[in-house]
């Protein structure tokens, strides 16, 4: 009998990335999941009392990286390969496959409800340009398809920094 390595299986988080908060002001994250298997989990943090709810997202070999919540407080993560949102009032996931095969999807969610992502390592690993997709869950809000940050959102605020500007960049392409 051989051993060539030993996964281990158990279900310790490995990784937390790109927290959010709801309109509540519940902290959400993901976490990249366990060894071997990967079963990724989403956490909400009521900070008031300290209360940890942990939900698995439900997709073998996942990998999420953010928790970003929508207007209705909904829950989208982004694992490999899908865009999952998390209904806390039904306790469900509806998980959406993306039509190209990808690592961890950077996201943002626009004011009309469209989630807005890019693949992470396009076209570092995967051999093709990078590029910006919408998935618009409910058709009915659109209303422009202008990528505008509702004003609660981190995206707003940040667009109205008004800091120092970034250096110019130097050297060629």
């Amino acid at each position: 009998e051989y051993k060539f390595f030993q996964v281990e299986t158990d279900d310790a988080a490995t990784a937390m990335r790109r927290l959010g908060v709801d309109s509540k002001n519940m902290i959400w994250t993901a976490t990249w999941g366990s060894r071997g298997h990967q079963n990724g989990k989403v956490y909400r943090l009521n900070p008031e009392t300290g209360e940890v709810l942990e939900r698995k997202l439900g997709i073998e070999y996942s990998n999420p990286y953010n928790a970003e919540p929508d207007a209705d407080d909904n829950v989208w993560v982004a694992p490999d390969n899908y865009l999952s949102k998390y209904d806390p009032k039904a306790d469900s996931f509806t998980h959406y496959p993306i039509p190209i095969r990808s690592d961890t999807l950077k996201t943002t969610i626009s004011e009309n409800g469209g989630i807005w992502f890019i693949y992470r390592n396009a076209g570092k690993f995967a051999g093709f340009g990078g590029n910006a997709t919408v998935l618009y869950p409910d058709k009915d809000k659109i209303t422009t398809l202008a990528a505008h940050h509702s004003e609660n959102s981190p995206g707003y605020f940040l667009s109205k920094y008004r800091g120092p500007m970034a250096p110019k960049v130097k050297g060629e392409v």
